[in-house]
């Protein structure tokens, strides 16, 4: 089977270089930034994603799926309707056009059953998956070791960037990387979650420097699994340099107040009773 791998050497070095960009390029078509050219760009590397029958793709875009969806959910007020109606408009059309093409062609429901079977169910028992957890397992066998100060970066090959951190930086490394992601991310910021009508407020560059933050935390889904070394790459650098550069900037005096979290900006709208 011919797989994806554009430049690299393996598929799952490929997929981790394309879902960052494919998450960035999503939260800024959210934010209505460039919203002609980060949208289709963001679709053709979902497309790339899902066709490139990676493990590590299914599992990022299924991880990046669950957090939109609980986006959507929990915080429906700051993200644009019309933004979720394309996003299921997209999901019920692919829907559809699997479903045509299963009709037109049968073999392609065990073709694709197959693909996924092997990405995924068979992938525990397949040679790349006994080695992958072998390698997981030194991580953590190097972190008890050394009675949780790890034994350096560099000093051992894992499987997961996880069991790499904790392995190689122990557990003072692993917290000060933790603080520097929540630095970047800025969960309690209101323009981390805000769709592009309250984002206007925060101007363009705090837009994008959000969209920077989403795809620092999302690439670390596929390096969890995939990445041998504490070094989460220089995706996750770029983004979260974006992130701290743009969101650093000053902001309009109505943004600055607007960013201050409370229990009141996150509840829904009640409507008022006449009585």
């Amino acid at each position: 089977m011919v797989r994806l791998t554009g430049i690299f050497t393996e598929p799952s070095a490929y997929v981790g270089f394309a879902f960052g960009w494919f998450v960035f390029l999503l939260e800024c078509w959210l934010r209505d930034i460039l919203p002609r050219r980060t949208g289709p760009a963001a679709l053709a590397l979902a497309l790339v994603l899902f066709f490139s029958t990676s493990s590590t793709a299914y599992l990022g875009l299924g991880g990046y799926g669950i957090i939109v969806g609980l986006r959507l959910l929990l915080a429906p007020q700051h993200l644009d309707a019309r933004k979720g109606l394309t996003l299921a408009g997209a999901a019920l059309a692919l829907l559809i056009a699997v479903c045509a093409l299963a009709f037109l062609w049968p073999a392609f429901i065990d073709l694709m059953s197959t693909i996924l079977r092997r990405a995924t169910i068979d992938k525990q028992d397949s040679e790349s998956g006994i080695q992958r957890a072998f390698w997981a397992r030194i991580g953590i066998d190097a972190f008890f070791a050394s009675y949780g100060i790890g034994i350096g970066p560099g000093s051992f090959r894992s499987s997961s960037f996880v069991t790499a951190m904790l392995g190689s930086t122990g557990l003072i490394g692993s917290l000060a990387f933790l603080a520097h992601l929540a630095r970047a991310f800025r969960p309690l910021r209101i323009s981390t979650y805000c769709g592009p009508r309250l984002g206007r407020q925060f101007g363009e560059n705090t837009m994008i420097g959000a969209a920077g933050g989403w795809a620092a935390l999302c690439v670390l889904i596929p390096a969890a699994v995939v990445s041998p070394t504490c070094d989460p790459g220089g995706d996750f650098a770029v983004f979260a340099a974006i992130s701290l550069a743009l969101r650093s900037l000053p902001l309009p005096r109505a943004a600055a107040v607007a960013q201050r979290p409370s229990v009141a900006t996150w509840r829904r709208p009640v409507p008022a009773h006449s009585g």
